[in-house]
């Protein structure tokens, strides 16, 4: 397992020193996103695994440890939801705010649209690229510093994460009056 932390501190470097010598354009700002969604998901799998080990003894099984990490991984995610909880009604009422514009445009994009929503649609309809890709990956992954976990995207399309649904329809009543 400390192989594991020391490749992941080694991809986290890397990644960092990657970003810092990237060339300018809208490419940079796509390897941008995904280099931030990739720092995220290795804050997070580092968490877990923190966590894990130093809950456990050592000499748990393996069974025991996967236990404790799918534990924590419901801990994470009921985390989130109540994140969100707290947070959706303040970004209704902060339609400036970058998370709120995104989450009102992809809502306008459900209604207007009678088909899957991609990000590449997303993106395109938002207008300002460079914004896009520094905040979209903080919308669909859960991490301690992210804004909160929002959409779930799978092959490119983008949906509204499931345990969290009941709440944009408020964030949707509250923007839109529906």
């Amino acid at each position: 397992m400390k192989d594991i932390i020391i490749t992941i501190k080694k991809m986290a470097k890397q990644l960092t020193t990657d970003i810092s010598q990237l060339g300018d354009g809208s490419t940079k700002e796509q390897l941008h996103g995904d280099a931030l969604e990739l720092l995220l998901e290795i804050h997070k799998l580092e968490t877990v695994h923190f966590q894990t080990h130093s809950d456990s003894r050592n000499t748990s099984t393996a069974k025991e440890q996967f236990h404790a990490v799918k534990i924590l991984g419901e801990d994470l995610v009921r985390h989130e939801i109540n994140k969100m909880h707290r947070r959706l009604p303040a970004w209704a009422n902060k339609q400036h705010q970058i998370n709120s514009k995104i989450l009102t445009l992809f809502l306008k994009m459900e209604e207007e649209i009678d088909s899957d929503i991609t990000e590449q649609m997303l993106m395109e309809r938002y207008n300002n690229q460079p914004e896009f890709h520094r905040n979209f990956p903080q919308m669909k992954t859960i991490s301690s510093k992210n804004h909160g976990k929002v959409f779930d995207v799978q092959n490119g399309i983008i949906k509204i994460w499931e345990p969290i649904r009941d709440i944009v329809q408020e964030y949707k009543y509250i923007v839109f009056g529906k």
